[in-house]
């Protein structure tokens, strides 16, 4: 038996078969389109939302429940930023500093390993204990670059 490369056994020999088989990919391509589930907004904001968090443990013993990371494009700068989450009971901005220098030792290794040249720190607040994903909440944002090899800075300081 002799096999022939996938792209001559999808379009055939000659050019009435390779047409057939070309448009039943792509109707079966168009079906799939028009029946596949589109998210709306809201469901798409929920996905930020992580009801598991995982503790932190920073270099002064307290204790900083982490949802996540995320990796984004940002327009402004033009480049990849990695920024961590994270949720407080604060937004006082003196406290919030505070805590974000000591993740920043933490989280520094992570963001050079991915190779970024800017990171963000992201607190949130939320108004209840038990927040869900339809919980409004207040944020605090910190923002570093990489200015040389190793050396970082908070924008904004």
């Amino acid at each position: 038996m002799r096999y022939q490369p996938l792209s001559k056994a999808l379009i055939g020999k000659d050019s009435e078969v390779g047409s057939a088989h070309k448009f039943i990919i792509f109707f079966f391509l168009m079906l799939v389109s028009v029946f596949s589930h589109s998210a709306t907004r809201e469901e798409v904001m929920k996905l930020g939302f992580r009801e598991q968090t995982k503790p932190m443990i920073l270099s002064s013993s307290e204790v900083v429940q982490v949802e996540g990371l995320a990796k984004i494009w940002a327009t402004e700068t033009k480049a990849w930023i990695l920024i961590l989450n994270y949720r407080t009971d604060t937004l006082e901005s003196a406290e919030l500093r505070r805590k974000a220098d000591l993740i920043w030792e933490q989280f520094k290794p992570i963001v050079e390993k991915m190779g970024v040249k800017y990171a963000g720190i992201h607190a949130k607040k939320f108004p209840i204990s038990n927040p869900t994903n339809k919980t409004d909440f207040v944020g605090h944002n910190f923002v570093l670059k990489q200015i040389t090899d190793g050396e970082w800075v908070f924008l904004d300081d």
